[in-house]
């Protein structure tokens, strides 16, 4: 079996990155493990509304509860949550890339480097038809900003 695929299933998601975050736009990502410990993402708008997301064949789902698949890039170090956000297996995704904030800058978290402030970074994952338009078959991620930590205010 190669290496990466072996990876990816031993990768575990660190406990600092569930729960719920939000970009300087107002978008909200909400990550989270259900009783069956599969990962689950759920991201709205600034109106606090699901995003609508949509297949080759015009399906079209929310964006919520969308299963989330945490990979491991060997090349660079970087481990991301991989999340379809169109045709299952054609794309494109939406990739959510695990960062820490510390006296460095901004570095990819990894088990060597787990000290610093949790920062997720989104990107695009070309989708094999989304490739010439602008947005890349995506609109709603658009602009693609950093999402911190939402931590509730006392009451």
């Amino acid at each position: 079996m190669p290496l990466t695929p072996l990876l990816n299933r031993l990768i575990w998601l660190p406990r600092c990155f569930l729960g719920a975050w939000q970009d300087s736009t107002g978008r909200q990502l909400h990550l989270w493990r259900n009783k069956g410990n599969k990962l689950l993402v759920s991201i709205h708008g600034a109106d606090k509304q699901p995003f609508t997301l949509s297949d080759l064949d015009e399906n079209t789902w929310p964006s919520i509860d969308l299963e989330g698949t945490l990979k491991y890039n060997k090349s660079n170090d970087t481990s991301y949550i991989s999340i379809e956000a169109g045709q299952s297996g054609l794309g494109p995704t939406y990739e959510l890339y695990l960062c820490l904030w510390n006296k460095r800058g901004l570095t990819p978290y990894s088990w060597l480097n787990k000290k610093g402030i949790p920062i997720i970074k989104p990107n695009i994952g070309l989708g094999l038809y989304d490739d010439w338009e602008d947005h890349l078959g995506v609109p709603w991620a658009w602009p693609l900003e950093d999402f911190h930590k939402k931590i509730p205010r006392p009451k």
